[in-house]
């Protein structure tokens, strides 16, 4: 039963089909996440506080480092971007369970987790949809 690295037409469609909705699901929580952070930071502010644009450039710096591996669809980016999108679940997770949460930190929560879903089944279905692996015996049977 050795198995032999080979491309199966209709498993890697299926494969692509999916990969190809994994990505809208991203770049939509991507630009929601993108949008909450700019919402907390400057409309929804806690009292006291005085947005500022370095604050700003800090907090959202890191998504936009790992835009141009998005935009070219680059496994190794998305990688690197669910290694980042860590960062912003652990923030969104401490401020959805305060004591002072409001409904923009539970969205900002959802945005995280479904924008590094996303790019996980993302990377594996696109890697499975470019080399599958087959079974050599079946092969030998379909001839």
């Amino acid at each position: 039963m050795k198995t032999a690295h080979t491309t199966d037409p209709v498993i890697a469609e299926r494969m692509l089909k999916k990969a190809k909705i994994c990505l809208l699901i991203l770049w939509i929580s991507f630009f929601g996440l993108l949008t909450m952070l700019t919402l907390n930071t400057w409309v929804f502010t806690p009292e006291g506080k005085i947005p500022s644009i370095s604050i700003y450039i800090f907090i959202v710096g890191p998504l936009l480092i790992f835009l141009p591996g998005l935009i070219r669809l680059s496994l190794a980016g998305m990688a690197w971007y669910c290694f980042i999108n860590l960062w912003y679940f652990g923030v969104a997770v401490v401020d959805s369970m305060s004591p002072y949460a409001s409904w923009n930190h539970h969205v900002e929560l959802a945005f995280t987790v479904t924008s590094f879903t996303g790019a996980m089944l993302f990377i594996r279905y696109k890697a499975a949809s470019v080399l599958h692996p087959v079974d050599s015996s079946q092969e030998s049977e379909n001839v």
